[in-house]
C-alpha cells in the first residue's frame, strides 16, 4: 500500500485546490479593499460604531494596513473560513470511513490503526500549510498596489498564526472522530465549541464576570499580542500547538483502543 499521507493527499486534492482557490480569492478582496477604507466618508462612519462593537471585531484602527487586516481578514471570514476547512479535514481522518462503513476494508491493509491516524494527521498539517500558504501569497501579491504597509514577515508570522488556530480546531475533530466514530457528530461538536471559542474570546471580555473564558478559547491565543504589528509571538503558538497535540495524542490513543463501527 503507498503512503496513507500521499494517499489521503491525492484523495482530496480536488478539495483542496477548491478551498485554496476560494480562501485565496476571499483575502485578496478583502485586501484590496483597504484604500477606500481610508477614505474620510469610511473612517466617519467606523468612527459612529459602537465602541462595544468595536472592541469585539477589533476595528479600532482600520486607517492603518496592519489594523485593517486585523480587523477584516485575520480577524472573522478567513479564520473562520480556515477552521471550517480543517475540522472537515479532521472529520476525514477516520469518522467519515467509520460511518460510511468503509473503515474496516482500511484497516484489512497491514497498516496499524496508530499509522493510519497519524499519516492522515500529516496530511491534514499540509493541507493547513496549503491553505495559509495561499493566504500569505495573496497578501503580498495584493500589498503593494493596495497600500498595506505590512512587512512580509510581520503578514508570514500572523499567517503562522492561522495556521496553528486551523491545526488546534483539525485535530479537535480528529479526536472526536475516533472517539465517537460518527462523521455527524464531529462536525456538530467541533463547529460548536469553534462559534462558543469565538464569542468567548470576541465578547466575554466586555463582561466582568466572564473575562475569565477569553483564556480559553483558542481564538485568544490566535490572534493576542497584534502578530501582525509585533511578530510572532511564539508563547501563544506553543499554546495552539500544545493543545493540538494533546488532542492528536488523545484521538490516537482512544482509536487504538476502540471497537470501530463496521
Amino acid at each position: 500500500m503507498p503512503s496513507v499521507l500521499v494517499k489521503a493527499l491525492s484523495d482530496a486534492r480536488s478539495s483542496l485546490l477548491g478551498w485554496m482557490i476560494g480562501i485565496g480569492l476571499l483575502t485578496a478582496m478583502y485586501a484590496a479593499y483597504f484604500p477606500s477604507m481610508r477614505k474620510p466618508a469610511m473612517t466617519e462612519a467606523m468612527e459612529s460604531y459602537p465602541e462595544a462593537l468595536k472592541e469585539a471585531f477589533n476595528l479600532h484602527d482600520m486607517s492603518t494596513g496592519a489594523g485593517y487586516l486585523q480587523g477584516t481578514v485575520f480577524g472573522l471570514l478567513v479564520p473562520l473560513v480556515v477552521v471550517i476547512f480543517t475540522i472537515s479535514v479532521g472529520a476525514r481522518i477516520t469518522a467519515t470511513d467509520e460511518e460510511n462503513g468503509t473503515l474496516d476494508l482500511l484497516l484489512s491493509y497491514p497498516i496499524s490503526r496508530a499509522r493510519l491516524v497519524l499519516e492522515r494527521c500529516g496530511a491534514m498539517l499540509v493541507s493547513t500549510l496549503a491553505v495559509s500558504l495561499i493566504v500569505l501569497l495573496m497578501l503580498v501579491v495584493v500589498s503593494e498596489p493596495a497600500d498595506l504597509g505590512v512587512a512580509v514577515d510581520k503578514l508570514a508570522g500572523m499567517t503562522l498564526h492561522l495556521a496553528m488556530l486551523g491545526l488546534c480546531f483539525g485535530a479537535l475533530a480528529m479526536a472526536v472522530g475516533c472517539l465517537a466514530g460518527r462523521r455527524s457528530m464531529v462536525l456538530a461538536a467541533a463547529g460548536a465549541i469553534a462559534v462558543v471559542g469565538y464569542l468567548g474570546d470576541s465578547f466575554a471580555p466586555q463582561i466582568e464576570n466572564l473575562q475569565w473564558m477569553q483564556h480559553l478559547s483558542p481564538f485568544f491565543y490566535y490572534d493576542d499580542g497584534s502578530p501582525l504589528k509585533e511578530g510572532v509571538q511564539w508563547a501563544n503558538v506553543g499554546v495552539l500547538a500544545a493543545v493540538t497535540v494533546v488532542f492528536l495524542a488523545a484521538g490516537t490513543v482512544a482509536f487504538q483502543r476502540r471497537d470501530v463501527a463496521v
